[in-house]
């Protein structure tokens, strides 16, 4: 009687666990998809496609339509999820989602995309004019040497 009495105690907390875990897991999707990860995703992939396809021009476009089948958002999202698991509590994760479903959220997912592609495009430059200087002044310094390696 012991044993059948722990091991319905024991199923009780797996069981209420895993369905907050579930849940916890469910709200995280759901942010995922309202932020349009999966979306954002699918257009980076498409993106390096075009990539390797403008550089390899002789793959056939076969091949490249067979790739691009196998490829499914919902496979980053599931190992995004643990991520925000880690670092957001239930708590926070209710308060994120109310967040995104506001105006002001609802203009971050919107303007995020160029957002980061302009702050991307920026510190290219930036990374590019570091870069200049760093070359200019080692040419200035007369270090010939370790710009030749």
């Amino acid at each position: 009687m012991k044993k059948l009495f722990l091991l319905i105690l024991v199923s009780g907390f797996y069981f209420t666990s895993y369905s907050q875990t579930s849940s916890k897991a469910d709200n995280i999707r759901k942010i995922l998809e309202s932020t349009g990860i999966a979306d954002q995703s699918i257009i980076a992939i498409n993106n390096m496609f075009q990539t390797y396809k403008t550089s390899m021009p002789n793959v056939p476009k076969k091949f490249w339509d067979s790739f691009s089948k196998e490829i499914d958002a919902n496979s980053l999202i599931d190992l995004i999820i643990p991520i925000y698991d880690k670092y957001y509590s239930e708590e926070d994760l209710k308060q994120l989602a109310e967040f995104y479903q506001s105006p002001l959220g609802k203009k971050i997912i919107s303007t995020l995309p160029n957002l980061t592609a302009d702050s991307m495009k920026a510190g290219q430059e930036w990374g590019k004019s570091i870069s200049e200087k760093i070359m200019l002044q080692l040419q200035n310094e007369k270090f010939e040497e370790e710009l030749k390696q």
